[in-house]
């Protein structure tokens, strides 16, 4: 588009994911929801881990090791993920990592084994970084600086709700 170079202005944003980007509103309930539910699994996994661990045989230390693979996974994933959404859209990432995380979440309830712990939490933690690295690469894209701050304070509010509930 002519005088878009470089521009990340919402008409100048590549048509192919125009649909998702055309409705600010809605992208911005997408991202608040998003934020929202990835904050409420992160709590209910936390407290439930330890006992859950422990029933399964995981020593302290085993224990320890499955909270950090979260972390691990979450800045492993964060770091790349903003430049390939750049490249590659927002729409894909955002969905495939709404789906990873509610896939991670079952698996985590539903896991008998320490292996299947390890696996929901590594992928849980890569679900993380791309919900929240590519939803607020979004609300970049489609916010300018005079609104942005707002709408990413509404965003974030929503993950202290969703640590309230």
């Amino acid at each position: 588009m002519a005088g878009c170079e470089g521009s990340r202005e919402p008409s100048c944003l590549p048509g192919m994911f125009m649909p998702l980007r055309s409705s600010r509103t809605t992208v911005v309930a997408l991202v608040t929801f998003a934020t929202f539910i990835d904050i409420v699994a992160y709590s209910i996994a936390v407290p439930v881990l330890p006992d859950l661990s422990r029933r399964l045989g995981a020593s302290p230390t085993v224990i320890g090791l499955l909270f950090a693979s979260f972390g691990l996974t979450a800045l492993l994933v964060s770091l790349p993920m903003g430049s390939m959404s750049d490249r590659m859209g927002r729409k894909l990432p955002l969905v495939a990592g709404l789906v990873a995380l509610a896939a991670s979440s079952a698996l985590f309830a539903f896991a008998d084994r320490l292996s299947w712990l390890f696996a929901a939490r590594l992928v849980q933690g890569a679900a993380d970084a791309v919900t929240w690295v590519v939803g607020f690469a979004l609300l970049a894209d489609l916010y300018g600086p005079a609104e942005r701050g707002r709408v990413m304070g509404l965003v974030m509010s929503s993950a202290s709700v969703g640590f309230m509930v």
